[in-house]
């Protein structure tokens, strides 16, 4: 739970910000390189994991990918954007403490090859590769229209300046 504290206190300064951040006009060069950030943290977040076998460093990098997905979501200055990525941020953060309850509870390695011990508990494997389908983004679960609205609204945005 160490690991998701400093998340929910992001959101918290997520939500001050964002009511002094939309309320300012003429902010373009901000939101500039907010998005400009948001677009690394993108790319080196999934870059980065791809080899790592590691569950804490797959963890780090998965947190700087959706790191960049929420500024991307705070470079576009608009109030719908904002009501979006708090949203992303509560299905993001209430996914975390899935996945990182049943790894507390079921063991603390970690080795990605423990997993396979979690067919002796199938309801526990259940709700881990569930809660993992989400935070990755497959489409029928809350992870991916957290991401899809952010996109869609980010894409709208473009089109409207």
């Amino acid at each position: 739970y160490q690991l998701v504290i400093p998340k929910v206190l992001i959101l918290y300064i997520f939500y001050r910000f964002l009511h002094v951040y939309v309320s300012i006009s003429g902010t373009y060069t901000l939101m500039l390189v907010i998005l400009l950030l948001g677009m690394i943290s993108l790319i080196g977040g999934a870059i980065g994991g791809l080899y790592h076998r590691d569950i804490a460093l797959l963890l780090a990098y998965s947190s700087i990918l959706n790191m960049g997905y929420v500024l991307v979501g705070v470079g576009i200055n608009n109030i719908d954007m904002a009501w979006v990525v708090y949203n992303y941020m509560l299905v993001y953060i209430i996914t975390l403490i899935g996945i990182f309850s049943i790894l507390f509870i079921y063991n603390r390695s970690s080795n990605i090859y423990c997993f396979t011990l979690l067919y002796k508990y199938p309801y526990l494997y259940a709700s881990l590769l569930v809660l993992t389908l989400s935070f990755i983004g497959i489409p029928p679960l809350g992870g991916f229209y957290g991401k899809l609205y952010i996109l869609l609204t980010y894409i709208h945005g473009a089109e409207e300046s």
